[in-house]
């Protein structure tokens, strides 16, 4: 009798043992796949800082949205979308996690021009599906580069000299507007935004 108990309590400790030991197992699972995550999340935000940076310089050389195609223009890895509602123009290109150049199929540039007109992704949100975009791998960063509409003039007063309020402001020579620019990082379902960066250039008046 004193035998049986004692090898059923030696059975309840094993069992007990290995219900601990899983439990243990679940949560460092857990625990390292969240960090892994978080690795690859914090990479790909790196990786988008660093592609709206360097579009922001190209923006501030150029003076058209033309101008900046012909810049980001590497590889066949940039196209102009213009949509047919609100006239609005914006500049796609397609780079890897390496931040090297994606050449744009022609399967992706018929689906990202067909989608100009489609403004829930403006706003960063998701419409559904995270699906790539047809022709496009998952991995790819989509910068677009939104050349907006000419900033309002500061409206003048005879109280108030713009230059003696801002020495240090920048002086519209004649024919140029303040165009107002905004850079996107979003991932390969085009809807996922990663990083956002609004900036403004000058620009010839009637570009």
């Amino acid at each position: 009798m004193k035998r049986k108990q004692h090898i059923t309590a030696f059975y309840l400790e094993t069992l007990l043992m290995i219900v601990v030991f899983i439990s243990i197992i679940l949560v460092l699972t857990r625990v390292f796949g969240r960090a892994r995550l978080q690795s690859v999340e914090a990479k790909r935000l790196t990786a988008a800082v660093t592609l709206a940076q360097n579009t922001a310089e190209a923006v501030s050389a150029s003076g058209s949205p033309q101008d900046l195609l012909d810049l980001l223009n590497e590889k066949n890895n940039a196209i102009l979308q213009t949509a047919d509602d609100t006239e609005e123009t914006v500049i796609i290109t397609l780079y890897g996690e390496n931040l090297q150049p994606v050449e744009i199929t022609q399967q992706a540039a018929d689906r990202l021009q067909s989608a100009g007109s489609d403004n829930s992704k403006k706003d960063g949100t998701k419409t559904g599906k995270n699906d790539p975009v047809p022709g496009i791998q998952p991995g790819t960063l989509i910068v677009e580069t939104q050349w907006g509409a000419p900033a309002p003039a500061a409206a003048e007063t005879e109280t108030e000299d713009p230059e003696a309020a801002n020495p240090d402001a920048m002086v519209l020579e004649a024919g140029e507007d303040l165009v107002n620019v905004t850079i996107r990082v979003c991932g390969s379902d085009r809807t996922t935004e990663i990083y956002r960066l609004d900036t403004a250039v000058y620009a010839p008046a009637d570009r």
